[in-house]
């Protein structure tokens, strides 16, 4: 049907954003046309990768029509091997930079700082395994979760690839994404 076709209408682009690979995920119009005027921009929380949001922008797009955009964050994304990474980006959060000094982040920061030696190893190992292997490990271990979105495999696998999964484990929690309306 029409809507079932304009919800599968996306497309990815890795562009350099002040040197930065960055991924570009848009659905609808991949182009902004003359008379166009209305865009939804979305910006990802932390982790700033934009295939978790996939279905959502679908979903955004066929029912009001205008085209949806997601940034990722400058230097998150496995950008293709012909890109060149000549740099990376690192955001830092004022909120979880003063999470030690709330009162739970006092009784649990000591805890959290012994805990995270804990990811690296396994952290590691993942970003050594093949894709598709990592893929079929990531399917089985959400496989519990019925209403389990296929869109969001792909960008979990990135995430642990080598260059992402050492950022996961300085994080101790995620922040919020933002839509903003252009």
């Amino acid at each position: 049907s029409e809507m079932e076709s304009s919800r599968d209408e996306s497309q990815t682009e890795f562009i350099y954003c002040s040197g930065a690979a960055t991924e570009v995920l848009k659905v609808g119009s991949c182009r902004l046309l003359s008379g166009q005027n209305m865009l939804f921009l979305i910006i990802p929380g932390n982790p700033g990768v934009v295939g978790f949001y996939k279905t959502f922008m679908q979903t955004l797009h066929s029912i009001l029509g205008y085209p949806v955009w997601a940034v990722s964050h400058a230097g998150h994304c496995a950008p293709p091997d012909s890109m060149d990474m000549v740099l990376k980006a690192v955001m830092l959060f004022p909120t979880i930079e003063r999470m030690s000094q709330t009162p739970q982040g006092k009784v649990m920061t000591p805890w959290l700082c012994q805990l995270r030696y804990l990811a690296y190893l396994p952290l590691f190992l993942l970003s050594l395994l093949p894709d598709s292997l990592t893929a079929l490990l990531i399917r089985l271990i959400f496989s519990s979760i019925p209403s389990l979105d296929p869109c969001v495999v792909r960008p979990s696998v990135e995430l642990l690839s080598g260059d992402c999964a050492g950022g996961l484990t300085s994080v101790p929690q995620l922040s919020h994404g933002h839509i903003m309306v252009m």
